[in-house]
């Protein structure tokens, strides 16, 4: 904005010197560095309609008006934009940051993923209606397309029998909806901090529940020692 006003300003003053004639637009608008820094700030912000300012420079040389036309490009379609950029940017992070925002995104993209996991029982489930079984699944994984969708959902599917296995909670050989919904949604992605402390929990207990039977069957065969020894 500076080196503009220096410049109309500059052309203003040897114009009206030049002509030794006084104009009052030319003078209000660039006739002081101070006055043209005003005059091109307010053709930016609003307060001044930039096509009056421009009209005193046309007397003066062409090249004043396309000079003025470069400056209004440049701060409005530039300067300003890359300003309104760095704003809205501000804006979306403190967005994102917002409790609120964050839950709602959380709820939307896990009934997003659970659409997605039905749609894909749905390709699966191809003879019994409602429910599919380990060679269905087989079968299906043998297509690169049904494959790909797996992938996508972040379920790795390099042993069939395996994710069968952990989708059937029920043992009762055939997984329904309900099952395969919650299965992938449990099993997608890496393992988190939660799923491991859940491991470390059920182990320990595992553990305590291994230890109480070891002491009990040792109690029960000291007991058949003393009862077998010859009286």
């Amino acid at each position: 904005m500076y080196v503009f006003a220096i410049i109309f300003t500059q052309s203003a003053v040897d114009y009206m010197a030049d002509t030794e004639e006084w104009d009052p637009a030319l003078d209000g608008f660039w006739g002081g560095l101070e006055a043209s820094m005003l005059t091109l700030f307010k053709s930016i912000s609003g307060g001044l309609s930039w096509h009056e300012a421009l009209l005193p420079l046309a007397d003066i040389s062409r090249v004043l008006v396309w000079l003025f036309c470069v400056y209004i490009f440049l701060t409005c379609f530039a300067v300003l934009n890359v300003m309104t950029g760095v704003f809205c940017n501000s804006a979306i992070e403190n967005a994102a940051n917002d409790p609120e925002v964050l839950v709602q995104s959380l709820v939307e993209s896990k009934k997003e993923y659970m659409q997605k996991v039905e749609n894909l029982f749905k390709d699966l489930d191809t003879k019994d209606p409602g429910s599919i079984t380990l060679a269905e699944l087989e079968t299906c994984l043998s297509d690169e397309t049904l494959n790909a969708c797996f992938a996508a959902l972040g379920i790795d599917t390099d042993d069939a029998w395996q994710l069968f296995k952990l989708l059937d909670t029920n043992k009762a050989h055939v997984v329904d909806i309900e099952e395969f919904v919650w299965g992938c949604t449990r099993l997608r992605g890496s393992a988190t901090a939660v799923d491991m402390n859940a491991l470390l929990h059920d182990s320990r207990w595992l553990a305590k529940k291994l230890s109480k039977l070891t002491s009990y069957v040792e109690e029960q065969f000291q007991e058949l020692q003393i009862a077998l020894r010859p009286q």
